[in-house]
């Protein structure tokens, strides 16, 4: 047998093993997303702060009714365009009254690693030692791989917003939520997979 008749099966073998590790990842990254679609708080649970990250329509409006229902006296709204003004995010909504002491729209993150340092500025400047992170359920666990990352020292607790848009529960049946889903969990590998580099570089064997 030549090498290339030899190489040839190996690399379809390796590459096929590789489709059903990611299919089978695939799966359980799914599964732990639907069980987040009514993840909720302890209503005894306090914090010193709330992070949203912008990105999806209900994101906002959860913070500030947790804000409203003090879950914590501050909240940062990561990732806000310059060019929106805070009463479009805000609307008419009972915490507006909390803008000048209480609410900052960060306008410097464009992703969530920059969420994640946008967070860790704002907690260092106010003193924060606990922060509940606000963001859509599919997104989830790839923020908090990035808060827990920025913030090390942080007590981090969630809340997951579920898209009512999102057929979360059947993502397959719907090619817009099959292709949200697919690119999240990539964009979560990668994530993975860049923490567990860097992990490596700061503790070299």
């Amino acid at each position: 047998m030549t090498l290339k008749n030899s190489f040839l099966p190996s690399l379809f073998n390796g590459l096929f093993i590789l489709l059903l590790a990611w299919l089978g990842g695939l799966v359980v990254y799914s599964q732990d997303v639907a069980a987040l679609q009514n993840e909720g708080l302890n209503p005894n649970l306090k914090a010193d702060g709330i992070v949203v990250l912008t990105g999806g329509t209900e994101r906002v409006p959860a913070g500030l009714d947790l804000l409203q229902s003090g879950f914590a006296p501050r909240l940062l709204i990561s990732g806000v365009d310059p060019r929106t003004g805070a009463q479009s995010l805000i609307q008419d909504h009972p915490a507006k009254s909390k803008m000048e002491c209480c609410i900052t729209l960060g306008v410097f993150a464009e992703d969530t690693h920059g969420n994640a340092k946008e967070a860790a500025g704002w907690a260092k400047k106010y003193d924060l030692k606990s922060l509940i992170v606000i963001t859509s359920n599919y997104h989830m666990r790839r923020a908090l791989l990035e808060f827990h990352q920025a913030l090390p020292k942080t007590t981090i607790s969630y809340y997951a917003v579920n898209p009512p848009q999102a057929h979360i529960g059947e993502w397959w049946g719907y090619p817009g939520t099959a292709s949200l889903m697919m690119e999240e969990y990539n964009k979560l590998l990668l994530a993975l997979i860049k923490a567990a580099l860097h992990h490596a570089m700061a503790n070299p064997s």
